[in-house]
């Protein structure tokens, strides 16, 4: 994934891959349905998703801080790093 955020804190972005997986499942009725039966057909929503990511990243996502008509903010700056977003300014 790449990221860009603007000096209003306005995260956009663009992906190219998602990876999901499902870990634990907690049905409220009896089934045969396992995480690995879901990991196995998540596969053909996989553009989808891709499509949806995309599109909230093209349309940006607005980072709300209260604190920030008090600060003296520079140009923001939005890294990535072990699947966490870092923004500093």
């Amino acid at each position: 994934m790449q990221f860009a955020i603007d000096d209003d804190f306005k995260v956009t972005g663009h992906a190219e891959d998602v990876q999901s997986t499902f870990v634990k499942i907690d049905s409220y009725f009896k089934t045969s349905l396992t995480e690995a039966k879901m990991n196995g057909r998540v596969g053909v929503v996989h553009a989808f998703m891709i499509a949806a990511v995309n599109k909230a990243l093209d349309d940006g996502v607005q980072i709300y801080n209260n604190t920030i008509e008090n600060l003296s903010i520079k140009t923001p700056r939005i890294r990535m790093f072990e699947k966490y977003l870092f923004i500093d300014a």
